[in-house]
């Protein structure tokens, strides 16, 4: 096989992204456009491109890792982890899709609320489980319980983020505790 059949070649275990070329392609391309070499036999330098573009997918291969890890809408494991941690100080239970929704409620990445199920919607992002009603001034009550290991103070200083700055509310955990 060729180096630039080599180069070209999809890297086993990577997910290199569609329309995007590898480092070895890309230098072999470049080397016989400059036409100084023929790439089309086995010679030295298509082995040394072999060499540089066997070193380069697994730059690669962990740039691709890094980049689906990086945003709350396509991590999947460590990266969904450390958003949680960050937001709440521990990982949430539940299915991954469920725990991508409420991160993306938690850093405020939702839509108009005009609804109790709107704002109940938000809680799980405030490590919350509980009901919102309304109260005699307009103000939300929040009756709720602590999830996992998301302490009442973050919990607080979630739905102060969450929850529209016009609105006053107050929160009433399991434990009896208002304010």
């Amino acid at each position: 096989m060729t180096a630039r059949a080599q180069a070209a070649e999809p890297r086993s275990g990577g997910t290199q992204s569609v329309g995007r070329i590898s480092a070895g392609a890309h230098m072999a391309q470049v080397l016989e456009a400059t036409g100084l070499y023929d790439l089309g036999g086995s010679t030295q330098v298509e082995g040394e491109l072999a060499a540089y573009a066997a070193g380069f997918a697994l730059v690669e291969d962990a740039l691709e890792d890094l980049l689906a890890e990086l945003f709350v809408s396509t991590a999947q494991g460590p990266g969904l982890e450390r958003w949680e941690k960050l937001l709440w100080g521990d990982v949430l239970p539940g299915e991954a899709q469920t725990r991508r929704r409420e991160l993306l409620a938690g850093l405020g990445a939702h839509g108009g609320l005009h609804t109790k199920e709107d704002f109940e919607s938000l809680l799980p992002a405030a490590g919350l489980q509980g009901t919102v009603t309304e109260t005699e001034d307009g103000g939300l009550a929040v009756a709720a319980s602590l999830l996992g290991n998301v302490t009442e103070g973050q919990a607080r200083l979630a739905l102060a983020r969450l929850l529209p700055a016009h609105l006053a509310w107050e929160l009433t955990l399991s434990g009896g505790e208002t304010e």
